[in-house]
């Protein structure tokens, strides 16, 4: 199965902007069969075109990394020194393309994030200043499964997860058209999201890092699902 893939951006010490792919996220979804096609913020030209170089493709994923420009919700950015523009830009055409094809699309942390954007939410830019909240980095912690069909469909309602994140979508920045399906436990940070009506879903969490062997179950059930369009991504 060819998924696409958006990338991390980067200035390296010359000031010179860069792009990346974690090894992680290949090792990981080559396991499950997946052959990951990195898509460059830096090109030129319409998307399609160039997608066309890779073949049939079956998904899209949108990486973690970097932030969301704030402007793209109508706020002031508090954190100027990890926001391109270009990766914003690429992974709307990323969208898009997902939608018009009607193929599946996986959102991972920033990448959540950028979904929610995209149809109309917004986010806290900090947690710890704007929700008070202590948010160390590479920290399990437990999610909760609010909605029915993933409590049937995961099993059980209450999962451990890893957390990278400085940003968050909060229940009240939620977009209108999507629904929560995770939440931390003191409901303050939804933790996956998903439209009930096009083939899209996210998670806050990294599945590629998880270590765990309870994070290690509950990854597996969500990448099946995405590769067999089940749960949150069924053929529409």
């Amino acid at each position: 199965m060819r998924v696409l893939i958006s990338q991390r951006v980067f200035f390296d010490r010359h000031g010179t902007p860069c792009e990346y792919l974690e090894e992680l996220y290949i090792s990981f979804f080559e396991s499950f069969g997946i052959d990951l096609f990195p898509v460059s913020n830096f090109r030129t030209g319409r998307l399609s075109p160039y997608i066309s170089t890779f073949g049939p493709v079956g998904g899209v994923i949108l990486s973690g990394g970097n932030d969301v420009d704030a402007k793209l919700y109508g706020e002031n950015s508090l954190l100027e020194n990890d926001i391109f523009p270009r990766r914003d830009q690429t992974e709307k055409e990323l969208v898009q393309y997902a939608l018009q094809e009607k193929i599946p699309l996986l959102a991972i942390c920033r990448g959540m994030q950028f979904l929610n954007v995209y149809f109309g939410g917004s986010l806290i830019q900090n947690i710890e200043q704007q929700l008070h909240l202590s948010h160390p980095s590479a920290v399990d912690h437990a999610v909760i499964i609010t909605d029915s069909v993933a409590k049937k469909y995961f099993q059980k309602d209450r999962w451990q997860v890893n957390s990278y994140h400085c940003q968050a979508v909060t229940p009240n920045k939620l977009a209108l058209c999507l629904k929560s399906f995770a939440l931390t436990t003191d409901g303050k940070i939804i933790e996956g999201l998903y439209h009930p009506d096009l083939s899209v879903a996210g998670v806050q969490f990294h599945p590629e890092r998880a270590q765990d062997p309870e994070q290690k179950i509950f990854r597996k059930k969500i990448i099946e699902a995405f590769i067999h369009r089940e749960l949150f991504w069924t053929r529409r």
